[in-house]
């Protein structure tokens, strides 16, 4: 069943024994925003590295290269996030340096540096992207994942470019290629340690979640989550040809995907788009 509109009930609706949420009911999430383009920014081989941003149209998965954009090169990047009107990019490896870029000009410029550095982790968090059916968006921040072995991390301030310094003893630390995935109510993450933690947006405090069934495929090097509009998230394996999972939202359950990469790919990047999304980048 898909609902447009306003729904009035009391009490919780459930699908196979897991609570819906709103926006899976109304099809919120999905139709709040559309996807028409990706961007990937910078990126290395050896020691030649790149200041230069990647476009791809979602339409006709058509890849360019932005004649505005130009970042400040770096070898490792630690997660992006995206406002309603710009992209962020977050350095890594113990940086604090972030950019963002504007998607009217894709001209890449300065805001302030994280309070933490992003330790052994690429991958970030936010609440979901899009507008409300009254007109309002939802979407206002960004959350790094621990700063390698502490509890900190940062939160970003969409409409003020600011940082906020945060810490959790439930977020996942000390796991090496912890990768993360969000809808609009939650940011998920799941670490070596093979446990799935839950960010819930309303709260902004970390918790665990039991995945039945689990994951069971080792964790790729510096790999991301790939996150959808479609109830489900997907997690890259280690750095070769094998079937990956995917994260069912309603259930939280572990799916393995019914196919392959077509190459060996490692330290990708995720684009997510409207009806489909890209893993680009990779050690072939």
């Amino acid at each position: 069943m898909k609902v447009y509109g306003q729904i009035n009930y009391t009490g919780t609706m459930k699908y196979q024994g897991s609570t819906l949420n709103l926006e899976y009911l109304a099809d919120d999430y999905k139709n709040g925003l559309t996807l028409t383009k990706g961007y990937i920014g910078g990126g290395y081989i050896g020691s030649s590295v790149w200041s230069n941003v990647t476009t791809i149209q979602n339409a006709t998965d058509a890849w360019g290269t932005s004649a505005n954009a130009s970042l400040r090169a770096g070898l490792y990047y630690g997660g992006w996030s995206s406002s309603h009107i710009n992209g962020y990019m977050f350095w890594c490896g113990g940086d604090v340096i972030n950019q963002k870029m504007s998607f009217s000009t894709e001209v890449c410029s300065n805001i302030g540096n994280r309070n933490y550095g992003s330790g052994n982790s690429s991958s970030q968090i936010q609440n979901g992207i899009g507008y409300n059916p009254d007109g309002s968006f939802y979407g206002t921040k960004a959350f790094t994942l621990a700063n390698a072995n502490s509890t900190n991390y940062d939160k970003l301030n969409f409409q003020t470019d600011g940082w906020t310094a945060a810490s959790d003893g439930n977020i996942a630390t000390g796991t090496a290629y912890t990768q993360a995935w969000f809808d609009k109510q939650f940011g998920f993450s799941l670490g070596s340690d093979g446990v799935t933690r839950r960010y819930p947006f309303s709260t902004e405090t970390w918790g665990t979640i039991t995945a039945s069934p689990n994951y069971t495929v080792g964790l790729g090097a510096w790999g991301k989550g790939l996150p959808t509009k479609d109830a489900k998230s997907y997690v890259a394996g280690n750095n070769v040809q094998a079937p990956f999972m995917k994260f069912m939202h309603l259930t939280y359950s572990y799916v393995t995907n019914a196919y392959n990469q077509t190459i060996s790919n490692g330290e990708q990047s995720p684009v997510m788009g409207q009806s489909h999304g890209y893993w680009a980048g990779c050690l072939s």
